[in-house]
């Protein structure tokens, strides 16, 4: 008899005395039952680990949600010494139960007129334990809850066998080897022995005992109260993961898995998002024998996979004969001190390593061979941790041995921080977002830090954008929310944790980042170092452009990309706008620093020649950084350097069309200007033509630089190069359009006059026949005509109606600029009138400083009309010799009407 059973008795005699038959027969029930708990925690702490492993396997599973049967079931098979069932009374009792549970209380029906004889079996059930002569149970048992063990002692209460004392209570180890707390039980014949995990005491007339595990992995369980009504959850580490089979390189769970021993990286489990993503692709993914979780250092890579290790082997039925963790970890960060400890435990880092710890654990034979690995037709899982830790060429050998797997029997997991090493089926972690991280913060809190209370500490994050700041100072990391949780519990104060930048110490960062550079393609690794020329320590951002340049990769622009987004997805740098990246951290960019000194000179002196021409400056784009370069060595360097680096500018694919153009226009200048060399002018704009031909600024200065130049026919040229685009181009501004048209009357109108000179002066002196006089007269008269009728009527449109007044002041000036030599053609047509009217609308429209060549032509057109007054008919005849085939005004008119008719 022991303390609950005594309790029991006094309740069955209360309720009996009452006449309540229904509840004496369930109390009748509770203490037969409890006594199986009893039976069933004894035989558990004495027998379980000597079992054979098919009885291991066999209780683990059947200890989930055991019936009464089941129950009984599992008391035999670890009766190995026959204690209870080696006797007559007590087996025939145990063995008469579970028919007798079933008919009578779980599935038949028990009415008023059949609870007494109900009652009357359950005692003579009872009586057949009680009265077998077992000592365990016939016996008194004290029973003792062991709270503490400590300094050689065991501490706690003990539970008398009268059922009515209680006491503190201590005994050292050197008594008994106490191993864990719990509850025990004490007989003289026997000594002490543990009865929990089935008995809970909770405090004196609390009192449990074990229905079913709701959770194998935390060994949450559901017990039943006795004596009272109810039931409640307890978290018990005796059912959390259960080993049948254990040595010192591996184990085998519950439902028969083999795994090998490996050391957890967590206390608790805390969820992610990313194990269920794992488990899918173990159990239903059909299409790889191997996958990648992929992430950033401290982001719970490790943690999840370990984990889902822990519910495979505790799952119901078995999914994988082995489980086989290896890691090539050779560090850890300490987030309880903040700084990197090395790991002293096995740890893999070759193909062959891996071979012979996986022979040694699914064959008993270290052999770095690998046939039997890949022959072995059972159910594999292998993980390989850290996998950018390998040397490229083992990491080779590792990926060759992978392909040779049958994705019918073997699956592979391999985590890793680099980008580059993603293959298989892509698993990706990620950071956590701020809502995510509070709910993990708050679960880190209660195992790290369980003084403090968790509405006290969201009432704090929810004031003043803590809750961002801590995100801020974490990254969502959990590493560094375990480490913040810590720091919290150690200073107590929100707002001290806030100040220090968790991911940026020195500790974090190296063991984020110092051995990155490794794990780089070797693109990015370039990319890598060449950023620790473009920022520094003040300002960690720059033009991605500028990088590009300085790697001298503007030509591979999907290779740069790739390796841009290496380093984004590393979170080495994160891009801003598409253009722009930024370092994440200033230890990042020591880290930078250092691997960039340990460059070849070489290479280290391309890249500072480039950044010499581009520079710094993170406002001024590249390409207006090169022509800057190419404009600035104009008056020191020679002429070949100046022509080379602005023919770079124009040919390079990657300067925009803005810039080609004023790379062009600002050799042309160097050339036409600096060096005189008009010929080397047009030549340039001549090669880009068939680029620019659509650009007006480049056609505008073409055609100046035509004209200018003056060679062979350039000035006719220019013309044409005007006339084209014109006819072409319907695009442009008003401003263009009349800016080109001012350029065509004048350059039109300047070279018929010239020409005009030209045949006078000819005729002068005798020079030219009368009859190509003539038919260049009249030639030169058509022109004249058609430059009045175009561009001239829309520049004389233009000062006419007063638009003139509205143009940009370099527009208005070269429309002035060609109605002076519009007023010259109507001169030479004799059209005095017009050319007056132009005149005199300047003088009336126009402020005075736009006057004087209009008003000194005013002045000698009146001057000559004054003297040909004179000489009226000499006039006649000077005017009819220097334009033979010209008509008046209205004699055309006339001509035109009769034509018409016609």
């Amino acid at each position: 008899m022991d303390f609950i059973l005594k309790s029991l008795s006094r309740k069955i005699q209360v309720v009996a005395a009452q006449g309540n038959q229904a509840a004496l027969s369930v109390h009748c029930q509770a203490r037969y039952e409890y006594m199986l708990m009893l039976m069933l925690g004894y035989l558990w702490n004495r027998n379980y680990n000597n079992l054979t492993t098919e009885s291991k396997e066999y209780i683990s599973s059947n200890i989930i949600k055991p019936s009464v049967g089941t129950i009984i079931s599992l008391i035999r098979r670890m009766d190995v010494d026959k204690e209870f069932f080696g006797n007559k009374k007590m087996r025939k009792s145990l063995e008469n139960y579970p028919s007798f549970r079933n008919e009578k209380l779980g599935h038949g029906y028990t009415f008023e007129d059949g609870i007494e004889e109900l009652i009357k079996l359950l005692n003579e059930l009872q009586d057949g334990l009680l009265d077998s002569g077992v000592p365990f149970l016939s016996g008194n048992i004290d029973l003792i809850t062991v709270d503490e063990i400590s300094n050689g002692m065991a501490v706690g209460i003990i539970y008398k066998s009268n059922g009515s004392d209680y006491f503190p209570w201590n005994c050292s180890l050197e008594v008994y080897e106490f191993a864990k707390t719990g509850l025990y039980g004490y007989n003289e014949s026997i000594g002490y022995f543990r009865l929990s995990p089935f008995v809970v005491i909770k405090d004196e007339g609390e009192y449990y005992i074990f229905s079913s595990i709701q959770e194998k992995l935390s060994g949450l369980s559901r017990y039943n109260k006795l004596i009272k009504t109810g039931d409640e959850l307890f978290e018990i580490s005796d059912f959390s993961n259960i080993v049948v089979e254990i040595d010192s390189k591996k184990y085998r769970s519950g439902n028969g898995t083999v795994l090998n021993v490996f050391n957890k990286n967590y206390k608790k489990y805390i969820e992610t998002g990313v194990k269920g993503k794992i488990e899918k692709f173990l159990l239903e993914s059909k299409s790889s024998v191997f996958a990648t979780v992929w992430g950033h250092g401290g982001v719970g890579k490790t943690a999840s996979i370990q984990s889902l290790c822990e519910d495979l082997a505790n799952a119901e039925r078995k999914k994988f004969d082995y489980i086989i963790f290896l890691s090539a970890k050779d560090r850890y960060y300490n987030y309880f001190k903040g700084n990197i400890n090395e790991v002293d435990n096995e740890k893999v880092d070759s193909m062959e390593s891996i071979a012979q710890y996986v022979n040694d654990i699914m064959f008993g034979a270290p052999s770095s061979e690998i046939d039997d690995i890949i022959k072995f037709e059972g159910k594999l899982l292998l993980i390989i941790d850290d996998f950018e830790t390998f040397s490229l060429i083992e990491q080779s050998k590792v990926l060759d041995f992978i392909k040779k797997l049958n994705i019918n029997f073997h699956k592979v997991i391999i985590t890793t921080r680099a980008a580059t090493l993603i293959m298989g089926e892509e698993i990706k972690t990620n950071e956590l977002d701020e809502k995510e991280m509070i709910e993990f913060l708050l679960e880190v809190v209660a195992v790290e830090a369980p003084t403090i209370r968790p509405e006290a500490l969201i009432k704090v994050l929810n004031q003043n954008g803590n809750s961002s700041k801590v995100h801020e100072i974490t990254e969502g990391r959990p590493l560094f929310i375990f480490q913040f949780a810590v720091l919290l519990a150690q200073k107590g104060d929100l707002n001290e944790v806030i100040g220090i930048d968790i991911k940026s110490s020195a500790s974090a960062v190296r063991f984020l980042y110092d051995r990155i550079y490794d794990y780089l393609s070797p693109i990015a690794q370039s990319v890598f170092t060449a950023i620790s020329l473009l920022v520094d320590q003040s300002d960690l951002s720059n033009v991605i452009a500028k990088l590009k340049f300085l790697l001298n990769m503007e030509d591979n622009q999907d290779e740069f990309e790739v390796a841009i987004n290496e380093l984004a997805k590393l979170k080495i740098i994160e891009i801003v706008d598409q253009k722009f990246f930024r370092v994440y951290s200033r230890e990042i960019l020591k880290i930078m620093n250092e691997y960039y000194q340990k460059q070849e000179p070489s290479y280290q002196a391309r890249l500072t020649t480039k950044l010499s021409i581009i520079g710094k400056d993170k406002k001024l784009d590249n390409d207006n950084a090169l022509l800057f370069d190419a404009d600035s060595t104009r008056v020191t360097a020679p002429e070949g350097e100046v022509i080379t680096k602005y023919r770079m500018i124009i040919n390079r694919p990657q300067t925009s069309p803005l810039v080609k153009i004023q790379a062009i226009l600002n050799l042309g200048a160097y050339l036409f200007s600096s060096r005189s060399n008009a010929q080397a002018t047009l030549k340039l704009f001549a090669d880009y033509k068939h680029s620019f031909d659509k650009s007006f600024v480049f056609i505008k200065n073409y055609a100046q630089y035509l004209w200018a130049a003056d060679l062979d026919n350039s000035r006719e040229e220019a013309i044409s190069v005007i006339n084209t685009y014109l006819r072409h181009r319907n695009d442009v501004t008003k401003e263009q359009s009349i800016q080109l048209k001012s350029l065509l009357a004048i350059y039109q109108s300047k070279l018929s006059i010239d020409g005009r000179e030209r045949i006078l002066e000819e005729r002068r002196v005798g020079i030219i026949e009368p009859d190509d006089y003539k038919k260049q007269f009249s030639d030169q008269a058509n022109m004249f005509v058609a430059i009045t009728r175009y561009p001239g009527n829309v520049l004389i449109e233009l000062l006419a109606s007063g638009e003139i007044i509205d143009l940009q002041a370099g527009t208005r000036a070269e429309v002035l600029a060609a109605l002076v030599q519009i007023t010259e053609v109507f001169i030479r047509l004799n059209r005095y009138g017009q050319a007056k009217k132009i005149c005199q609308d300047v003088v009336d429209k126009l402020p005075y400083n736009f006057h004087p060549p209009f008003t000194v032509k005013l002045k000698k057109m009146d001057m000559y009309l004054s003297k040909s007054r004179g000489r009226k008919s000499d006039y006649k005849q000077d005017k009819l010799a220097d334009n033979p085939t010209k008509e008046s005004d209205l004699a055309l008119k006339m001509r035109d009407a009769i034509n018409k008719k016609k």
